[in-house]
């Protein structure tokens, strides 16, 4: 019994230095997760101002292209006359 009590136990101070590299350990993940969060933040934001821009120049183009007269918008405007 004492030898199996003697492979398995191991020291306080022993004990306490094996939970401080952990506590590290796991602070530099914690950090190094929350960088590389950010830096994804941050260009997920880019793309959507980005789209948000393209999105507003296409419905500037289409609201130019479309007279005003001709009643824009939804308005679909068939012609059933036969060609000769």
């Amino acid at each position: 019994m004492s030898e199996w009590f003697h492979e398995r136990y191991i020291s306080r101070d022993e004990h306490q230095r094996i939970v401080d590299y952990y506590k590290k350990l796991v602070a530099q993940m914690h950090c190094k997760l929350r960088e590389s969060r950010s830096q994804v933040d941050a260009e997920i934001f880019d793309k959507l101002v980005a789209h948000g821009r393209r999105k507003a120049e296409r419905e500037m183009r289409r609201s130019a292209e479309t007279p005003a007269g001709e009643g824009g918008g939804n308005v679909i405007r068939v012609d059933f006359s036969r060609r000769a």
